[in-house]
């Protein structure tokens, strides 16, 4: 967001009603996933379904794009970098699929991009320098906690280059004083309450482009019992049952 034409909410705006997800999901993720509509996946507590809802629309992004470029805002002649990683993640397992289907949604309104392809350490670094315009990008929420989504990538105080997880660059005061009241509150109920106008601003303000939430898939013969998975995604803790002897 410190990118020009990005620090602009219409072209933000603009690339998110470019994106057409369901192709990803079926394609990129083999249906596993669920398309997003914000930063937290529905079944995580706090998740709250935003009033501002970003639905494919080629004709509003192109709209959106030609008032951004009438005031100066947006060049629609620049070539815009996309960094994306080459290594596949436990949330994305075709990560250089998917950067071609957001490029291709992009380019379909106006938004050229170059994509800058890298194995996911260099990527991550350059993310977090900020050196890209748009960048892919995954997370696994690892605490149950929503606060280990929206603190995390959204708050001001990760937006340090050179060490930031919030790689959008998203600094909004209001946001982060909500936060930071959060985590000095311990009823859930009035925890969700502040993660719901949190999510309302997010949204409103479209630092992302949510895309998907992908579904874990793990297999185990059947000689396994209590097969249990880590929230990172790692089965754990796997009893061998042992066949009587005839």
């Amino acid at each position: 967001m410190t990118h020009p034409p990005f620090d602009d909410v219409r072209v933000r705006r603009a690339a998110n009603l470019a994106i057409n997800k369901e192709p990803i999901v079926k394609l990129a993720f083999y249906g596993f996933a669920i398309a997003a509509d914000g930063p937290l996946p529905p079944s995580q507590w706090g998740y709250h379904a935003a009033s501002t809802v970003y639905r494919y629309d080629v004709a509003e992004a192109k709209r959106l794009l030609a008032e951004a470029a009438a005031d100066g805002k947006f060049d629609p002649s620049r070539v815009y970098k996309l960094y994306a990683p080459t290594t596949p993640r436990p949330y994305m397992s075709q990560p250089e699929r998917v950067a071609r289907f957001l490029q291709a949604g992009l380019a379909q309104v106006g938004i050229k991009t170059e994509l800058v392809l890298q194995p996911y350490t260099q990527h991550r670094a350059s993310a977090e320098k900020g050196e890209h315009d748009l960048a892919l990008f995954g997370w696994i929420g690892d605490t149950g906690d929503p606060d280990n989504f929206l603190y995390t990538l959204f708050d001001k105080d990760n937006a340090v280059p050179g060490e930031s997880q919030n790689v959008a660059f998203y600094m909004d005061d209001h946001v982060h004083d909500l936060l930071a009241q959060a985590q000095a509150t311990i009823a859930p109920a009035a925890r969700e309450a502040i993660y719901a106008q949190v999510q309302e601003q997010i949204a409103a303000d479209a630092p992302w482009i949510p895309l998907a939430h992908s579904e874990l898939v793990v297999a185990h013969r059947a000689e396994l019992e209590h097969v249990v998975v880590s929230p990172t995604g790692h089965p754990v803790y796997p009893l061998i049952k042992r066949a009587e002897p005839h």
